[in-house]
């Protein structure tokens, strides 16, 4: 009634209370309905993080359908973005693919810049996940445009849009194998993320370049930005920081056992297996208890090896996991090897492939065929020949199979070792001349990469060649011999300086027409085999038929193959060289023919033997091979290598303490071994010059103190000595002038302590009588300038080095076996490392014809090191230009050294080739003549030494004794 009275229209003034009641009740059902799907969302993304991802995928899902009912397309778009990302983390890329174009189609309809460059760099992480790099690059080239030109970014860390996609980038063009553009784009990343200050955005990135550099092997690199992110730590660790610290830890730990050293590696190994136990994580234990294992069995502990292997067997079952268990089981099986327990490893290699043949990853594949070759030869151990061929032989065809180069030369080397125990010479080269040129393909694809990329695969091949090398040396093959020589060479070169780039491009060993049918047959004989493999696993129906074929086709190979040797043998007595390959033996040639009377001498120590191959000059500008062999096994050789240098390096307060016959003695057993079989050969040839290209421990001789019992003299008082890298290595197209006025000199030398190093006290003598500063020095007998001491720096080498033909160095150096950059040059102001020594080919080190390093020295490496250290520093000279070196095998009482070189200097000035300079400088402290400062140039002057305590002379030295004159070895061009 009331309301009637004031005239209100009673049915419109309900019904518009009824619609302002509706819309706030659906304000308030699409708030709670946005609410619930907030709530869906952030349920599902707890869910993604606990990789349980049927149950994100169900949450988003539900949590999209409110979205799209409330017509949220921002809600949407990123819960459409979250539904991809469980697809692509649960290994469905193509529907995480298909789900991201959806949310990109959506962000462009509501013109969200943000939301669309996140689509489009989600949709690359797609194509990144499919290895579909270009397309990758694209898109995440658009989400960087993107990126930049949306200054507010704000997403994790703010600013970390940008830098996270560079990063993809460059794993994008890592996957085209374009390293310099991946790397680029790496730099770029990680400048961006610190110029914005995110720390952990930065240690995801420098975890991921860490990676990038240990999946290509380059350790030194991934060392250091492993280092740099595990570095960074989080005030508050919950369990996916520390897993994602035990992976980083893990990394390093591997990478320094990579790198050999076992103490860091054990260090980070035991603090990684506490972190995966704290969190109670067995897959990682087991991970990490395998890590510490093969540390133990790198040190040949075996049996603390064994104990963590059977650790980490145990948890890899319990976890069901196949891959590592499988792994595992092979590293038993290894172990077992080495302690030569072969019924112990042939049980484990079999347990080995029956788990890994059930994964079909290449890594475990790649497994199946190391563990294959390792049955081979427990079976070759235990003389079951036909069971070795046959495990060789799977092992072979595995590797092919995927493409595994480095197995299948393996499998080639142990099946060609097996030929030739089994008097197949012809076929076993073959063979041997395939794994050969497998390696040399595998360097020439990665030469062109940084150093420590190429390093775990240089390491440990020049086996192949030495086998090779000595089976065609007994076949009087010595042309071919001569070129394998040269790529071992190369090939230890490589060892040392981790480097697939020594020798430039790859050499192949040629393969005549009938070693190419040989090799044909085998490959066809072979994939029979395979075949028949294949119907016993499965039992096929046509079994009995294929052994039937399998054992006809096995006696027309043989057949095929006996008329093939007989055809190569045939050939070959006709023409001994038509294998030869004329670029290799050019090589020779032109050392021998470079100066009448040189001979090259190439010793190849064996296991039993020494075989000794000589180039000698023939007509012309021809060259032909002889060979020898000395009855001496590694072992001893070594022994009596080592004990010559202990002998030549006793002294006490820089006297030698072993008498001088003592020396002869052990000389005269290393000469009977090295030079006497070649005697007679020598002499016919009118000999003058003896060029070494040594091998394995000969390398530690100095070979000019070999010692003629029926002579009584030295080797340097019959032939000039000089040794070579390699043939190919040496380049001798020119010689040192024989006019001083042509050859300036850059002396510079260290005379105080510098390093805990002691002082050199003739050094100032010694550079003083080299160098002639002025019109008026009357001392020195070559142009150029000095640097002493403390202004002898990097820099002042570097600045100065242009236009010298002469680079004369009077400092401590020290040669290490292992890792080449340990090696240095000791300056005024610290050491100069390898590295720094490459860049002066930058700077006119290629103007060098001379490099001379007087001071130096290095230890005996044990019976089974190269001794490649010695000629390997020289290495970083030569291959930067300089022609030659003159170095010094220990280091020599100072005032010696310094009578050596002015002598030296001498003779170089008077137009001796540098071979003769230093045999003649040689023979003058040998026969006691030796001059020990040049103020005039007539008469003879005693040594004498300096008391570098009282700075005072002290008595003459008798420096007739080898430890004065013999360590100094010239390496290169001895013109």
């Amino acid at each position: 009634m009331a309301i009637a009275s004031v005239g209100v229209d009673v049915p419109r003034a309900i019904a518009q209370q009824v619609e302002t009641e509706a819309i706030e009740a659906q304000n308030r059902s699409e708030s709670d309905r946005n609410a619930e799907a907030d709530r869906l969302f952030d349920q599902g993304t707890q869910h993604r993080d606990a990789e349980q991802f049927q149950e994100a995928l169900q949450a988003f899902q539900q949590a999209l359908i409110i979205y799209r009912e409330i017509d949220d397309r921002l809600g949407e778009s990123i819960t459409l973005s979250a539904i991809g990302y469980v697809y692509l983390e649960d290994n469905q890329v193509q529907e995480a693919l298909q789900t991201f174009q959806q949310a990109l189609m959506i962000d462009q309809e509501i013109r969200d810049r943000l939301g669309e460059g996140i689509s489009l760099r989600n949709i690359g992480d797609a194509y990144l996940e499919m290895e579909q790099y270009q397309q990758a690059i694209e898109f995440y080239q658009q989400a960087l445009a993107i990126a930049q030109e949306v200054q507010e970014v704000q997403e994790l860390n703010a600013g970390t849009f940008e830098p996270y996609i560079l990063l993809n980038i460059g794993r994008a063009y890592d996957g085209l194998n374009d390293g310099t553009q991946a790397i680029e784009y790496f730099q770029r990343s990680l400048a961006r993320v610190r110029e914005i200050n995110a720390p952990l955005m930065e240690r995801a990135i420098l975890s991921h370049v860490g990676y990038f550099y240990y999946d290509l092997e380059q350790y030194g690199q991934a060392l250091e930005f492993t280092e740099q992110a595990v570095a960074i730590r989080e005030e508050q660790e919950n369990r996916d920081c520390i897993l994602c610290r035990i992976g980083l830890l893990h990394r390093l730990g591997h990478i320094y056992e990579i790198l050999n050293q076992h103490e860091q590696a054990m260090e980070i190994y035991e603090q990684t297996l506490s972190l995966a136990r704290r969190i109670n994580d067995p897959r990682w234990e087991g991970e990490i208890l395998g890590g510490i294992a093969r540390v133990y069995e790198s040190l040949e502990r075996y049996e603390r090896a064994l104990e963590f292997y059977q650790l980490s067997l145990e948890i890899a079952r319990n976890e069901n996991d196949t891959r590592v268990e499988g792994f595992v089981l092979s590293n038993i099986s290894n172990v077992y090897f080495s302690l030569g327990n072969y019924s112990k490893s042939l049980e484990f290699s079999f347990l080995a492939l029956e788990v890994l043949e059930q994964e079909e990853t290449d890594g475990c594949i790649s497994c199946i065929g190391r563990t294959l070759n390792r049955i081979g030869r427990i079976y070759n151990q235990l003389n079951q020949d036909d069971r070795a061929y046959e495990f060789y032989q799977q092992a072979l065809i595995v590797a092919r199979g995927i493409g595994d180069r480095l197995n299948e030369k393996q499998a080639l080397s142990n099946l060609a070792e097996l030929l030739a125990a089994q008097n197949q010479p012809e076929l076993a080269i073959v063979l041997y001349k395939q794994s050969v040129n497998i390696i040399e393909e595998i360097r020439h694809g990665i030469r062109n990469l940084p150093l420590e990329q190429q390093e775990s695969y240089v390491q440990s091949e020049a086996n192949t060649y030495r086998q090779l090398a000595d089976l065609l040396i007994s076949q009087g093959r010595l042309g071919e011999a001569q070129q394998v020589l040269e790529l071992l060479k190369l090939q230890e070169l490589r060892d040392f300086t981790r480097s697939a780039d020594v020798g430039g491009i790859s050499t192949q060993l040629p393969l005549a027409d009938v070693e190419q049918q040989m090799l044909d047959e085998f490959g066809t004989l072979t994939a029979f085999s395979q075949r028949l493999h294949e119907c016993e696993q499965s039992q096929c129906a046509e079994l009995s038929q294929l052994r039937d074929r399998l054992d006809a086709r096995t006696i027309e190979f043989n057949n095929s193959i006996e008329q093939l040797r007989q055809t190569l043998r045939d050939r070959l007595a006709q023409d001994p060289g038509f294998l030869s390959s004329e670029a290799l033996n050019s090589t020779a040639r032109e050392i021998v023919t470079a100066e009448p009377g040189t001979v090259l001498v190439y010793p190849l120590v064996l296991e039993d033997k020494i075989r000794i191959l000589l180039a000698i000059r023939s007509g012309e500008n021809g060259v032909i091979f002889r060979a020898f062999e000395s009855d001496v096994n590694q072992q001893e050789l070594w022994q009596t290598v080592s004990e010559f240098r202990q002998q030549l390096g006793d002294t006490q307060n820089g006297i030698p303490t072993t008498d001088i016959a003592t020396v002869q003695a052990t000389a005269q057993q290393l000469y009977d071994w090295l030079i006497e079989p070649l005697q007679a050969e020598l002499q016919g040839q009118e000999v003058q010059h003896l060029v070494f290209a040594l091998d394995r421990s000969t390398r530690y001789i100095p070979m000019a103190a070999l010692f003629d019992a029926d002579r009584q003299q030295y080797l340097i008082e019959q032939y000039a000595v000089s040794t070579i890298l390699a043939a190919e290595l040496t380049d001798m197209s020119d010689r040192l002038s024989p006019n001083p006025a042509d050859n300036p000199v850059l002396a510079m030398g260290v005379a105080m302590s510098v390093g805990g190093m002691p002082p050199l006290a003739n050094v100032p003598t010694e550079l003083n009588a080299i160098v002639q500063t002025g019109g008026t020095d009357s001392q020195g007998v070559f142009p150029g300038a000095e640097f002493l001491d403390r202004a002898f720096n990097f820099s002042a080498l570097r600045d100065n080095l242009s236009g010298r033909r002469i680079l004369h160095i009077a400092t401590h150096a020290k040669f290490q076996s292992g890792r080449p950059e340990d090696s240095f040059l000791l300056s005024g102001d610290g050491e100069i490392r390898i590295g720094r020594i490459q860049t002066l080919v930058n700077y006119g080190l290629d103007d060098v014809h001379l490099v001379v390093l007087s001071a130096c020295e290095t230890a005996v490496g044990g019976p089974d090191e190269s001794g490649i250290e010695i000629p390997g520093i020289s290495y970083y000279f030569l291959q930067n230009g300089a022609r030659s070196v003159l170095a010094s095998l220990w280091l020599v009482n100072d005032p010696a050294t310094s009578a050596l070189m002015q002598q030296f200097y001498g003779n170089l000035a008077g137009g001796m080739t540098k071979a003769e300079a230093l045999r003649q400088a040689q023979l003058s402290l040998l026969n006691g003549n030796a001059e020990a400062s040049r103020a005039d140039r007539s008469g003879d002057a005693t040594v004498t030494a300096i008391d570098t305590r009282t700075g005072q002379p002290r008595s003459s030295l008798d420096v007739r004794h080898p430890y004065y004159w013999a360590p100094f070895i010239l390496i290169g061009n001895g013109l």
